[in-house]
């Protein structure tokens, strides 16, 4: 099974697990690292090889960050040197799903490769989307 970490700033990691398992309940091998104000780069480093560790069973880790370029985006930019490893910015909440629900049908590659394409399907400009379908009513499904 391929493990999978969320690391963030603050409390979005843990916020997104949260809905993550609402919607699909608890998973194995899925951890989060959140920056707090006063952590060291190098402690929050270490918290996410801690936590990719913890999770990889030998089928790789994909690892999520927020933000490109941010603190969590280099920390684990610094872990990549390990070929197991795999990282992608911007997380959102349907790329998660798709990669806690494909991890174990697909080779770590793969599933790098389709969650940032679920990823960014999921990313809708509602007003337009209703406009282009011409859905006034907030009842009907489009």
């Amino acid at each position: 099974m391929i493990g999978v970490v969320v690391a963030t700033h603050g409390d979005m990691a843990d916020g997104i697990k949260s809905a993550a398992i609402l919607l699909t309940g608890q998973h194995d091998c899925f951890a989060t690292v959140g920056l707090r104000e006063g952590v060291s780069p190098d402690a929050y480093l270490a918290q996410i090889k801690d936590a990719i560790d913890s999770v990889d069973q030998g089928d790789g880790v994909l690892a999520f960050v927020d933000l490109f370029g941010g603190t969590p985006s280099n920390s684990v930019c610094r872990l990549l040197g390990n070929d197991s490893v795999h990282a992608i910015a911007g997380v959102n909440l349907p790329m998660l799903l798709e990669a806690l629900m494909s991890r174990d049908v697909s080779s770590i590659d793969e599933l790098a490769r389709t969650v940032c394409e679920v990823g960014a399907q999921g990313i809708v400009d509602l007003r337009r989307r209703l406009e282009e379908t011409g859905c006034e009513d907030d009842e009907e499904e489009f």
